[in-house]
């Protein structure tokens, strides 16, 4: 007999693991279900390292647009009494994405060889987040798929708009940003080297910014193969960086401390990690799991632990506004407030669903306040960076015109 690894949901909501011995992974999972547990995904175990690709997955992403899409299309299919092996198969074959297209037939596979809808989708949990899958879990269950499936639709939209606010908001800068970096790199390389000739036949001290600037082009134009790589390098460690818990603790918390910038991204986990909470809420998720579900969601890992925090509390015995309060700036001051008002009147998700839109627009607000702020910055900094090189270029020519004055 062999050994395998069964994946499974516990009553929190986060992934656990149970190694059952059985002839083959249908007789595994059968074993599962005698013994309560609904399988997600069964794995022989030492078949296959988990280290063996580690850029698995680098490639395969499917944008949130295309999940959005195939939601609503899916939504619609089953509302119109469409079988949900049809409606994968049809969707598949009109999916223009290609990797959306080869995760949906194989759940198309997967479903044909009579494996349940949740676990199809928890098999591509890195396409479909773990609030999404849960709510397939849910609507599942209760044989209201249709409506689960038209609230995701409702989350998923919600998130794609904010997501355009912050684009739409950002294009700007990135742009200003993106200019200042070519036309700066121009002169350091075409420019700068002639006056670098000019002044070396005066035979004169130049000025100490003057110094730097034609240091620079020098370092820029003898080295510029060593700044493409060591900038690649550095984007690569970066990521890598950023992938580690304490590198998101240190890149997540400097962004929240950035005056007015960390505001507007606190504000914008709060509205979506709210409107999640509320849905979960809706469709008979308890709170202490909708808690733990929402919490891997968050993008910023300090209010991702908060998250998990109250919901360590509030399994404990203490309430959600209660829990809410201990994690007071990540979780607002109003927030708990609102989800006080909640727990007492019996109306939890209603009160989420307030805040969700009140934050959402209060993230609307900042935004447009940040686009007009950044707007002259950004102009002054592209002033300051090309202006400044220009000056310390004509510094000498400045010198030797009072000097020839003089004489």
């Amino acid at each position: 007999m062999k050994k395998f690894r069964v994946k499974y949901i516990g009553s929190l909501g986060s992934y656990e693991f149970l190694s059952i011995e059985a002839n083959s992974a249908k007789e595994a999972e059968a074993i599962a279900q005698i013994k309560g547990i609904s399988s997600i995904s069964t794995t022989e175990e030492g078949a296959k390292s988990p280290f063996s690709n580690p850029f698995k997955g680098l490639f395969s992403r499917v944008p949130l647009g295309e999940v959005y899409h195939f939601t609503r299309l899916f939504a619609t299919l089953t509302r119109a009494g469409v079988p949900i092996l049809d409606s994968l198969s049809l969707l598949a074959q009109r999916t223009a994405h290609r990797n959306l297209k080869k995760i949906l037939m194989e759940m198309t596979s997967h479903v044909l060889q009579g494996r349940g809808l949740q676990n199809v989708f928890f098999d591509n949990v890195g396409t479909f987040d773990k609030t999404y899958v849960n709510l397939i879990k849910v609507g599942e269950d209760s044989g209201e798929l249709p409506k689960v499936l038209a609230r995701l639709t409702q989350l998923l939209e919600r998130q794609l708009k904010l997501r355009r606010i912050v684009r739409k908001a950002m294009a700007y800068p990135t742009f200003v940003l993106a200019m200042s970096a070519i036309v700066t790199g121009a002169i350091l390389y075409f420019i700068v080297p002639r006056f670098m000739t000019v002044y070396g036949r005066f035979g004169v001290e130049l000025p100490i910014p003057t110094q730097i600037v034609l240091f620079s082009s020098s370092l820029f134009v003898d080295h510029i193969g060593k700044v493409i790589l060591g900038s690649t390098f550095f984007l690569i460690f970066f990521q890598f960086f950023y992938k580690t818990k304490f590198g998101r603790k240190v890149v997540d918390g400097t962004i929240l401390s950035l005056p007015m910038f960390g505001t507007m991204i606190r504000d914008y986990e709060i509205a979506q990690l709210t409107k999640a909470y509320s849905i979960l809420i809706h469709s008979g998720i308890s709170a202490v799991t909708g808690l733990d579900i929402i919490s891997s969601a968050v993008g910023i890992i300090q209010i991702e632990e908060a998250v998990h925090r109250v919901a360590v509390t509030v399994q404990g015995g203490i309430s959600i506004a209660e829990s809410f309060q201990k994690e007071e700036p990540l979780l607002p001051e109003l927030l708990n407030r609102m989800v006080l008002v909640g727990e007492k009147t019996g109306n939890l998700s209603e009160m989420l669903e307030h805040i969700s839109s009140y934050y959402e627009e209060e993230f609307n607000n900042q935004v447009d306040s940040f686009a007009q702020l950044i707007e002259p910055l950004m102009m002054v900094f592209l002033g300051l960076g090309v202006g400044g090189i220009v000056v310390a270029l004509y510094l000498p020519i400045f010198g030797l015109t009072k000097l020839i004055s003089k004489k």
